[in-house]
C-alpha cells in the first residue's frame, strides 16, 4: 500500500494494483475494491482488458482515480 501511494504521488498518476482486492491510489486517496474471482487468474489477457477499460473510462471521466475505480468495478461485474 505505501509503495503504491509513493509511486502514484512521485509520478503524479493513479496506480491500480489488481488482485483479490484491487487497490487504486493517486497517492492521497486509496480505494479498495473486492474483485476476487477464480477466473481472473485463469484467463490470459485480463490485465490487457483492465488497461483497455481504464483507458476507456479515463476518456470520459476527468477524475483519474474515479475512472480507474469505475473500470475496476466494471471488471468485477463482468467476470
Amino acid at each position: 500500500l505505501e509503495q503504491a501511494k509513493a509511486i502514484a504521488e512521485h509520478h503524479r498518476c493513479v496506480v491500480w494494483m489488481s488482485g483479490d482486492t484491487d487497490l487504486i491510489t493517486d497517492g492521497k486517496s486509496v480505494l479498495l475494491i473486492g474483485n476476487k474471482h477464480p477466473m481472473r487468474s485463469a484467463v490470459t489477457g485480463m490485465g490487457s482488458v483492465s488497461s483497455a477499460l481504464a483507458g476507456a473510462f479515463l476518456s470520459t471521466n476527468s477524475n483519474p482515480l474515479k475512472a480507474c475505480a469505475h473500470a475496476a468495478l466494471f471488471m468485477g461485474a463482468t467476470v
